[in-house]
């Protein structure tokens, strides 16, 4: 099941064409790979990113796709994963209770 999840793009400034700007959403699927000894820490890499190599099979596993019809493991954040893929490949985060 490919996965996705989605955040919205928003701008601060006013102008012809800020509506529009406002409501476009992008896609960005994620595999989800979790550190076996440390098993709240995940990293989360879009699907069309090569997966960073710290992440093998020796410290890491993999642990499915974040998925539109599935919750993603508490501590995942959109916006946060998104600038993160956008700057380093991957995000990284803690899952935490909610």
């Amino acid at each position: 099941m490919l996965a996705e999840c989605f955040f919205e793009e928003a701008s601060s400034e006013k102008g012809a064409g800020d509506e529009m700007m406002n409501q476009r959403l992008a896609a960005i699927r994620y595999n989800l790979f979790r550190r076996k000894a440390e098993q709240h820490l995940y990293c989360a890499v879009p699907e069309d990113r090569p997966v960073p190599k710290f992440v093998d099979g020796a410290e890491w596993e993999y642990r499915g796709r974040v998925a539109d019809d599935d919750a993603p493991p508490p501590g995942f954040r959109d916006e946060a994963a998104a600038a993160a893929a956008r700057v380093n490949g991957y995000y990284i985060f803690q899952a935490v209770s909610a």
